[in-house]
Formats: C-alpha cells, structure tokens, sequence
C-alpha cells in the first residue's frame, strides 16, 4: 500500500496488483446474479477505484449504482461490506487491457468511514 497527496476531499490509500485486494461488485438491481471481481486500486471515506479486464462488464458507465459485496486480501477492511456505490466515472480505453472505474459510496455508516480514516492515517508518508 502506498498513499499519495492530491488535491481532493479525502485522503487516499493506493493498492497495487501484488497486494492482491480485490472487491466482489455487482449491478444494485442484480444483487448476487452479476457478481464481478475486481482489484481495488484506492480507497478513501469518500470511496473507492478498482480495475477490471476489459470485457468482464459491458456497458458500465457514470452514475451506474453498484453493489460492493465485500474486499479481500485486506483484514483491515472487512467490515467494508455491503456497501452501495455510484460509478463517478469509467476509462475504458481500446488500448489498455483493464477498465478503471471510480466510484463514490452511498450512505456509508460513521463507523466504516472512521476505521478507513485510521487505515489512511496509518499509511501516510
């Protein structure tokens, strides 16, 4: 895990591929018919960014709301589950293998925005 300044609302923490974190995702009216794995890129209270191969999910874009089911590969987040998302935005171009998808959380309760601020604060340079 590495975390970066940038300017936006929350601080962030990155995962790269070898963490090996992933998230168990699907459309919010499919709940547990259209589940898709995805590796998390970032995270923060605000929300989270994850990458798929290209072809796992047709037509995803901006303002889709989605379902986190759960993460793994990271213990300090298992109580991030269940968890209502809105696609921010999508970049899906033809020449990478991945999609990257951000996403912001919906109604995320005090106390799982608590434990991700403390996973964050852990991990600032």
């Amino acid at each position: 895990m590495r975390t970066q300044h940038e300017q936006r609302r929350h601080p962030r923490i990155f995962f790269s591929p070898t963490d090996g974190v992933t998230g168990t995702v699907s459309f919010l009216n499919l709940v547990g018919e259209s589940d898709f794995t995805a590796g998390v890129l970032d995270l923060s209270e605000s929300g989270i960014g994850f990458s798929l191969r290209r072809g796992t999910v047709d037509g995803l874009k901006a303002g889709d709301q989605l379902y986190l089911e759960e993460v793994v590969g990271a213990p300090d987040l298992e109580e991030l589950v269940a968890v209502t998302m809105q696609v921010r935005w999508v970049i899906d171009h033809e020449i990478l293998g991945h999609v990257g998808v951000g996403c912001e959380f919906i109604n995320l309760p005090e106390s799982v925005k608590d434990q991700i601020r403390t996973i964050v604060a852990q991990h600032v340079d």
